[in-house]
């Protein structure tokens, strides 16, 4: 049975998707429009064609007027209709040509008042008054139809009408009835007459397994689906997946996060390999199957029948719909016999906070049994490429573009070998795979010598060339379409027909507007860029489209305009994307990604959309720390104030909490004060009337205003508050120690350093050895997720033995946290750079107490150098920090006779001096 399901995408592509969905899985074959090509046909006539074609027509209708062929594209005399209303008139059987055929069985369900103002419209005066006289038109046929006020009543009502259908089809009333039931275990059927099926129709999870992607360039080899080289350096890692999948867990989840380019999607789909040759049923799961699949399936009583592995990438923009997910899932028993793995891959993860938060830690008890599943219970980093294997993937990479150049084998170039070694993008695969591809045109000798950006954009530009002459094959401005294709990007994908929708917006605004018929830029993106099922897919790898959009939007002048109708159209996707093109080229570009973020930030005017938003931006982040407190401002500033509900007062305390944080990390610390305060007032208040459920987050809001307090220069104010805070935790640590040791330690840890504020080292000592003590216990189960708070505790041990006269003892632990700060910043840059830059003064600091001048220079400088972008980027974040440093630096040079490296100090002297005039 053939059925064509006739809607506006732009109103009802949740719902068409849904029905889509339930109407696979009864036997029926759906069409919808995105499904065909036109091959020389217009458009309207392949309409008529595929619906003439169909068993049944179902149409949905609503506000939403659609979009509408081109006067020339109709046929002489008849009204203008939108595309989704020829499609119904179709079905009753009227034809291009002025003839009749017999109407097909057509089935209407009208969207009810209050469903379409949940989703909105928006159109000129002209089409609405257009689609209300459609709607007039069916409504006073007579005819009986149906209303929906959510999805489901419409999927019931559907399904419904299905089965009644098959009772009155002349080609099935004969046939021996087939009933199939949608249930998991407990189902009742009734059935009348002999000769009858019944089909237990479970529902289906759909996983996508990547082949060897056919590839159409030198770009496509850059995509994971491509399977261009082997995976080289990650067999420790994959080994590791591997004992995982196979542990005697029924249902386990692990993240993984590392940053753009290295290489989280091609591991996963390795893991996939692997698991499927040895008879698992394993692949990635889609955005919109994550929400079909739970719409028509509780997870707690789900049953899977085969060991099975779900991918799912791009967490952080899924964390509402996993927490969901997951909730029901931790319901769920499972067996041992057929295991359920989940890998989240993300390029962060700030465990506490963010999207980690928003998928783990909401639902109140639930999400402790949520928690419950994580293995490790913290992210796990994906580690850069070592040397050998670098040079592994260069050569690979040459090779299989077909270049004789290869790279020197380790020892036989010791300037190549140390380039190599300290290349910021060297330990990230698709990074090595772009030098590859410009070594082999243009010769080794510029193989190390571009950076990030200058990889990226030399990309962009070959992809930027590929659709320009696509374009010209397909008689349309490349112009045009490399804009389509920035758009489309910057959407994370559109369908065919929110692309063709949005074309005349963007024709307007590059001043075209007569470039190109909306249907053929459309077909000729989809074959440009094509997706699964139809789809127009973005610009891979994500860095070459981050650095495409940059190239072809900044260029056009146009970007604010075409972000803000982005945002409008795919909402957070969008921000997601500026997100990672800001980390990816924020010191080098960060001007155009940053201020689009901002006028995303200003469009919005809701809290829960703004928190959205800010869970995505990472907390460690340098680059995106203005952004992220002007955001936290606007979210409390939005926040009703006389909301007297728990929910609404702790998501205050939240917000507050966050805009204190966020206006310490820019420098605001006088600033930062009183949301810290009402943050507190707000947590004593929900104490009082439920200390089970608020006493842990008093405590951190406790510990937050102890940190800002010591930041303002009330060191006993602090104490006090942060020594609450310790008291709070360690009772609950006493009930529950794994659940509350993390939070415990870093309390310590605080505390410790808010002792040595105080000129106080001996009362410092104890907590910043306990501090110690639990975080080596933690990373020693996972060193990625605690060894920078195992160096920052580290630090504080080293400075209190260093202040109470025992700068030998303080060597040992002083050296460690530098190890594991570069072992960090060789992770995550961005991040640990100023930790790496503090526990590197700190040595210097002690190396000169020793008496070891020659070896404290080194790392003074050093510390200089390494928080010195992180100032000249954010001044007043770094002031404190890169004060005390010049000092030591200055102290060293001075005390010892060293000379002084003016030319390195001018800028930072620079910059100081242009604070001082500002104040």
């Amino acid at each position: 049975m053939k059925i064509f399901l006739s809607a506006v995408s732009s109103q009802f592509k949740a719902c068409r998707d849904a029905l889509r969905s339930d109407l696979s899985t009864v036997g029926a074959e759906v069409v919808v429009q995105e499904d065909f090509q036109q091959h020389g046909f217009s458009l309207l006539e392949k309409l008529e064609q595929y619906v003439a074609s169909c068993d049944r027509v179902i149409a949905l209708i609503g506000d939403g007027y659609g979009w509408e062929p081109e006067q020339s594209a109709r046929p002489a005399g008849r009204p203008r209709r939108s595309y989704t209303q020829w499609e119904y008139y179709f079905a009753r059987g009227e034809r291009l040509d002025g003839s009749a055929e017999a109407p097909k069985p057509l089935y209407v369900y009208f969207a009810a008042p209050e469903f379409i103002a949940a989703l909105g419209t928006a159109g000129d005066a002209d089409p609405e008054g257009l689609q209300r006289e459609f709607v007039a038109e069916i409504r006073g046929s007579g005819k009986d139809w149906n209303e929906f006020k959510s999805h489901d009543e419409l999927r019931a009502l559907v399904l419904r009408d299905g089965f009644r259908l098959d009772e009155h089809d002349p080609k099935l009333r004969d046939r021996p009835q087939r009933a199939v039931v949608r249930g998991n275990y407990n189902i009742v059927v009734q059935i009348l007459g002999d000769a009858n099926r019944v089909d237990i129709g479970r529902p289906l999870l759909s996983l996508v397994r990547y082949g060897e992607l056919a590839v159409r360039d030198t770009v496509g080899l850059l995509y994971a689906q491509a399977r261009a080289i082997p995976v080289f350096g990650r067999e420790e890692t994959l080994n590791g997946l591997e004992a995982w999948a196979n542990s005697a867990s029924p249902i386990s989840i692990r993240v993984i996060v590392g940053g753009g380019g290295s290489g989280k999607t091609r591991l996963a789909m390795e893991l996939c390999d692997r698991l499927t040759d040895v008879g698992w049923d394993a692949g990635f799961l889609t955005a919109a199957e994550l929400s079909r699949f739970r719409a028509q399936q509780n997870l707690a009583t789900w049953g899977w029948s085969r060991h099975t592995l779900v991918v799912i990438d791009y967490a952080a923009a899924r964390a509402a719909s996993l927490n969901a997910w997951l909730g029901e899932l931790a319901s769920n028993p499972g067996t041992s016999n057929t295991p359920l793995r989940l890998l989240l891959l993300e390029r962060h993860a700030d465990p506490g906070s963010g999207w980690w938060q928003a998928a783990f830690g909401a639902g109140g008890v639930s999400a402790y049994a949520i928690q419950g599943l994580l293995d490790p219970p913290q992210p796990v980093k994906l580690l850069p490429l070592a040397p050998p294997q670098r040079r592994q993937v260069l050569d690979a990479m040459l090779e299989k573009l077909g270049s004789r150049e290869r790279v020197p084998a380790g020892g036989a170039d010791p300037q190549f070998d140390h380039r190599l070694a300290n290349l910021t993008w060297g330990g990230d695969p698709l990074y090595l795979m772009m030098a590859a591809s410009r070594a082999a045109q243009a010769g080794l000798g510029g193989l190390l010598a571009l950076n990030r950006t200058e990889l990226v954009k030399a990309v962009a530009r070959e992809e930027r060339a590929r659709l320009a002459k696509h374009a010209q094959a397909s008689s349309l401005p490349g112009e045009v379409l490399c804009h389509m294709a920035a758009f489309v990007t910057l959407c994370g994908g559109l369908d065919w027909v929110a692309l063709a929708d949005a074309v005349p917006a963007e024709l307007q605004a590059l001043r075209r507007p007569s470039a190109g018929d909306p249907a053929d830029i459309a077909n000729a993106l989809r074959e440009a860029l094509p997706g699964i099922e139809g789809t127009i897919a973005p610009i891979l790898p994500d860095a070459v489209g981050e650095g495409f959009v940059l190239e072809v939007l900044d260029r056009s002048g146009a970007a604010p305009g075409v972000v803000k109708r982005a945002w409008e159209l795919k909402g957070l996707a969008v921000a997601d994307m500026l997100i990672r093109c800001a980390q990816d080229f924020g010191q080098a570009e960060r001007e155009p990604p940053l201020t689009w973020l901002q006028s995303l930030a200003d469009e919005a005017d809701e809290a829960g959309t703004l928190n959205a938003l800010l869970q995505r931006v990472p907390k460690s982040t340098v680059i995106l720390r203005s952004f992220a407190t002007r955001l936290s401002r606007r979210i409390v500033e939005t926040l009703a104030q006389d909301d007297p509900t728990p929910c609404a007062q702790a998501f205050r305390a939240d917000a507050l909490n966050e805009l204190a944080i966020r206006l310490s990390k820019v420098g605001d610390w006088e600033g930062a004060m009183a949301p810290a305060r009402a943050a507190v007032e707000v947590r004593r208040n929900l104490v009082a009337k439920n200390p089970h459920a608020f006493l842990p987050d008093l405590a951190m809001s406790l510990n937050n205003l102890a940190n800002r307090l010591s930041e303002a220069g009330d060191q006993q104010g602090a104490l006090a508050r942060a020594r609450e805070a310790v008291e709070i935790r360690s009772e609950l640590a006493k009930r529950n120690a794994d659940a509350f040791r993390p939070d415990l330690a870093m309390l310590l840890n605080d505390l410790a350093a808010c002792l040595l504020a105080a000129d106080e080292p001996q009362g410092a000592l104890a907590p910043a050895r306990d501090a110690v003590k639990i975080y080596r216990k933690l990373a020693k189960r996972n060193a990625d997720a605690f060894g920078p708070d195992l160096a920052a505790s580290l630090n504080n041990l080293a400075i209190s033995l260093r202040n109470l006269g025992k700068p030998q003892r303080a060597l040992a632990p002083a050296h460690k946290a530098v190890k594991l700060c570069r072992e960090a910043v060789a992770k995550d840059p961005d991040a640990f750079r100023p930790l790496l830059a503090t526990s590197l003064s700190n040595l210097a600091r002690l190396l000169s107490q020793l008496g070891e001048p020659q070896r404290a220079l080194a790392p003074a400088y050093e510390a200089l150098e390494t928080l010195r972008p992180a100032f000249l980027c954010n001044p007043r974040a770094f002031a404190q920090q890169m004060e005390r440093m010049e000092e030591n630096y200055l102290e060293c040079c001075r005390d010892h006779a060293f000379e002084l490296h003016k030319a390195f100090l001018g800028p930072i002297v620079a910059q100081f001096q242009k604070m001082q005039g500002e104040e």
